[in-house]
């Protein structure tokens, strides 16, 4: 998703990550890393009538308004975006598919429920997701069994990393369908799903 046009922001030198600060670079960078279908609920105060409201649907890619998100509400076929108010503030506007309109300031931003990606495992180690390849700083690892945390060094991860599961003992195909919660120091958390093809490894 693209970054805001004629704004320039610093950039964390830990790549995919988000800066600890609760404001509008915080909140923009996250919406940014978020993956599509990402289930949110905004949290935003109404440039109407200054109450605090929320409103809840899912992330999608690109966006008609050259904001940071596209936010798809379920209850009618209107969008809502994130789009610049400044540096430091992120403002909430709504697309009817024929106009704008700019509805309040993004407060706050909670995560409601996240898609699953698929995540392929052989005997050389599951293939990491190509956007988290070189991450480092803490890996948070829950599953249904256990909840781990490994301090991931600044070489980061690699393209076949059997930390990504925190589950060394297991074989492929033990590890076959089993889904964990990742996240990396910053980042958003993800939801894998490991699939076992270790009968397909050439390595």
């Amino acid at each position: 998703m693209p970054l805001f046009d004629g704004i320039d922001f610093e950039v964390t030198p830990n790549p995919n990550c988000t800066p600890n600060r609760p404001d509008g670079y915080g909140l923009m960078v996250q919406l940014q890393q978020l993956s599509s279908d990402t289930h949110v609920t905004l949290k935003y105060r109404s440039d109407a009538d200054e109450e605090i409201k929320s409103l809840s649907g899912y992330i999608e890619e690109g966006g008609v308004l050259s904001g940071i998100a596209c936010i798809a509400r379920s209850l009618d076929s209107a969008k809502f975006f994130a789009t610049p108010r400044g540096v430091d503030t992120i403002g909430l506007a709504k697309w009817d598919g024929e106009s704008r309109e700019d509805i309040g300031i993004i407060l706050d931003l909670e995560i409601s429920s996240l898609p699953t990606e698929e995540v392929p495992v052989t005997d050389a180690g599951p293939e990491t997701p190509p956007d988290m390849v070189g991450s480092y700083g803490f890996l948070d690892i829950e599953s249904e069994e256990r909840r781990d945390s490994f301090a991931i060094e600044p070489s980061g991860l690699q393209e076949r990393d059997h930390r990504l599961t925190g589950l060394f003992t297991k074989e492929p195909d033990e590890l076959d369908r089993t889904e964990v919660t990742v996240q990396m120091t910053g980042c958003p958390p993800r939801r894998l799903k490991f699939i076992d093809e270790s009968g397909d490894d050439t390595q």
